[in-house]
């Protein structure tokens, strides 16, 4: 992360450079606000680069065994350019290599570890922590913290199930 940081302080860097000589060839008859907006284009540019690469750059990374099988795009109000293109914000993915299965009276089960790389955003719409019940403290809707968690639902437990201590789960299932 913050290498990210150090390549969108260059971008900015870089750029504020071009705006200063663009100002020095065209004799100082640029105005001197030049400089500092191309030092923010550069930047932001920067930023919608990585923004828009990152999906292709993680996909790269995964073991040629490995299977996206989902994504999602989402448009945010606060990132205008989102609007007309939306980005990919999420995706799931399936790594054949990792799960075994085998017959199990007479169903297929999985297993195998499962893994997920969660988006930064996971755990926003889950309310303020310690909260005076003041509106908007209390969690909202959860499906997209969801999307980006490892979940695993059933249906309702028939004896309660308590959890004390660091909890190790062990779980098999068939598919």
């Amino acid at each position: 992360m913050i290498w990210h940081l150090v390549a969108a302080v260059f971008a900015g860097l870089a750029a504020a450079g071009i705006g200063l000589l663009l100002r020095t060839l065209s004799r100082k008859r640029l105005p001197k606000w030049i400089v500092p907006v191309f030092g923010g284009l550069g930047m932001l540019g920067y930023q919608v680069q990585f923004e828009y690469s990152w999906y292709e750059h993680k996909q790269q990374q995964l073991p040629d065994t490995a299977k996206v099988i989902s994504s999602d795009t989402s448009s945010q109000i606060w990132r205008p350019w989102t609007l007309l293109f939306p980005m990919t914000t999420t995706f799931s993915v399936v790594d054949s290599e990792n799960v075994r299965s085998q017959a199990v009276e007479g169903d297929v089960v999985a297993e195998g570890w499962r893994s997920i790389v969660s988006p930064l955003s996971v755990g926003l719409a889950g309310g303020k922590w310690c909260s005076y019940a003041n509106p908007g403290d209390q969690p909202v809707d959860q499906r997209r913290d969801d999307a980006g968690s490892l979940t695993f639902e059933t249906a309702p437990l028939e004896t309660p199930l308590e959890i004390a201590g660091d909890a190790n789960l062990e779980l098999s299932f068939s598919v």
